[in-house]
């Protein structure tokens, strides 16, 4: 994506369900997921991999909200996927970055979910106001919004 070609890879990580890479571009990081699925199994690997990745930026910065958080959904299947399926594993990554509530009330810049349909935006909404409550902000937005929504939330020079 054009609007992330000041970024370099730095790492990559992946399974069947996540892929992520952590791009960097001088003291700002962007930890980019594509989301393909959320089978459970595989949630929870990714779930280990991003508890030891987010140990060492802890570690190795004390740069104030400097972290970008993307969660890209548009290679999402949830074509036989019910809600009670989505939320069980959604509910791990909400629980996950709840315990790091106040952690990222000073690391994290924001959190940009990208989605494909409004029917994506209602369960996300459903979740955000039921099971958990961000400490910094989110944003939902379409591939049209992305680009907008990221130089409002995140100054990507």
């Amino acid at each position: 994506m054009e609007f992330l070609d000041n970024f370099q890879c730095i790492d990559h990580h992946e399974n069947s369900s996540v892929e992520v890479s952590v791009l960097q571009c001088g003291k700002k990081k962007i930890l980019y997921h594509n989301i393909i699925n959320l089978e459970k199994s595989k949630v929870d690997a990714y779930m280990e991999y991003y508890s030891v990745f987010y140990s060492e930026y802890e570690k190795l910065t004390n740069y104030k909200r400097k972290l970008l958080l993307i969660y890209d959904l548009r290679n999402y299947n949830e074509d036989n996927e019910s809600y009670y399926s989505k939320l069980k594993g959604v509910y791990p990554f909400a629980s996950m970055h709840f315990s790091l509530r106040e952690s990222y009330k000073t690391t994290l810049a924001a959190t940009v979910i990208i989605i494909t349909n409004p029917k994506m935006k209602d369960f996300f909404d459903t979740v955000f106001s039921t099971i958990y409550v961000p400490a910094r902000p989110i944003q939902i937005v379409t591939e049209k919004e992305l680009k907008c929504c990221l130089s409002n939330v995140y100054n990507l020079e």
